[in-house]
C-alpha cells in the first residue's frame, strides 16, 4: 500500500510502506509528546498510522479492493465488513437466543431491542 505526499503534507514516513511493515518500525514514528496534524482540518494524533488513514478522507484514497466486485475500501476492516455481504458469514451471536450478525453494530441493536 503506498500513499502519495500531495502537496507535501510533512509526514514523515521510511518509503511509504503501511501494513505490518510499518507496524515494525511505528514505534520509530510514535512519539506521546508530538502530535502529527493534518493539513487539511483540525484532527491531530500521535501516531502516524492513525494520520495516514484520516488522510483518506480527503484525498478520497481507498487502497484496499474487494476481491468479488469493484468496492474499494480506506482501512483493512471496511474491507473485512464489506467481504461479508458477500460470503454471508455472521461472526457476531447473540448470547440469548439464535440471532446472528454479519456486524456488531446490529448485534448490539438486537440486544438493546429484543434483550433489556
Amino acid at each position: 500500500i503506498t500513499i502519495d505526499h500531495q502537496d507535501n503534507v510533512g509526514l514523515e514516513c521510511d518509503g511509504h510502506s503501511t501494513g505490518r511493515r510499518a507496524a515494525a518500525v511505528t514505534s520509530k514514528f510514535f512519539n506521546p509528546t508530538k502530535l502529527h496534524q493534518c493539513p487539511y482540518c483540525a484532527y491531530n494524533t500521535k501516531k502516524t498510522t492513525n494520520l495516514i488513514t484520516h488522510l483518506r478522507t480527503h484525498t478520497g484514497e481507498k487502497p484496499f479492493p474487494c476481491t468479488y466486485c469493484a468496492y474499494c475500501a480506506t482501512t483493512r476492516e471496511s474491507l473485512k465488513r464489506h467481504i461479508r455481504t458477500h460470503t454471508g458469514e455472521k461472526p457476531y451471536m447473540c448470547l440469548h437466543c439464535p440471532y446472528r450478525s454479519a456486524e456488531k453494530g446490529n448485534l448490539n441493536s438486537h440486544i438493546w431491542t429484543h434483550h433489556s
